[in-house]
């Protein structure tokens, strides 16, 4: 019975392990897809020259610490992601700067699909209005954020100048007075939206102020 425990334990332990794909010089024509699980890459990683690599939608692709001049292409490198499926190029640790990028050098061709355009931010305010547009009691805000290429991460808000939180669903806002709201979003290519304002005024006692006017 003991016999069995041995040889079932290690069996287990393989078939659990997260799926990482290391990757250093590519010099056959290679194609690396979201089944193969996450590509490990560094500075000594190239494609060689006659060689394509062929990056399938929805692969992730992250880079350890790199310095300046590689990781190299010398062949040609192909990578179309979609919004649904978007190929993600990040470093190891995920700070941001942690690695050089990709370098294509003379000779080499990219065919790549880059998203170089931030999402778009629509805000949607509901509640009732006094006739001058300010609100009653409380208005309910939503957010609908597009993006045609890589896709929409996120969408962040601040009120009143507090920190930015991330959305997730509608939420409401009541402060008497004068509410200031900021938000943006960003896309999975990393391209972060130019910060929009709204200025929402919120006169709960305003009818009565009228009455005694």
């Amino acid at each position: 019975m003991k016999k069995v425990v041995l040889l079932v334990l290690p069996i287990l332990f393989f078939v659990f392990l997260p799926s990482f794909a290391s990757a250093e010089t590519i010099s056959v024509d290679t194609i690396w897809s979201p089944s193969d699980g996450e590509h490990i890459i560094d500075s000594s990683f190239s494609v060689m020259a006659s060689t394509t690599l062929t990056i399938m939608p929805g692969t992730i692709i992250k880079a350890k610490s790199t310095w300046y001049g590689g990781p190299s292409i010398y062949g040609k490198l192909v990578a179309h992601g979609t919004s649904e499926s978007p190929i993600i190029f990040t470093s190891q640790n995920g700070d941001v700067g942690g690695w050089q990028g990709l370098y294509f050098k003379q000779g080499s061709e990219g065919d790549l699909a880059l998203d170089l355009t931030p999402p778009e931010t629509q805000i949607t305010l509901t509640g009732k209005k006094y006739k001058e547009g300010e609100f009653k009691k409380e208005a309910l805000i939503n957010f609908t954020a597009t993006d045609n290429d890589s896709g929409v991460l996120g969408t962040w808000y601040s009120i009143n100048n507090n920190d930015f939180q991330k959305y997730t669903k509608p939420f409401i806002i009541e402060g008497e007075g004068l509410n200031n709201l900021r938000y943006y979003s960003v896309d999975k290519a990393g391209n972060n939206e130019e910060i929009k304002k709204k200025e929402i005024i919120i006169r709960k006692f305003y009818k009565y102020l009228r009455k005694l006017e």
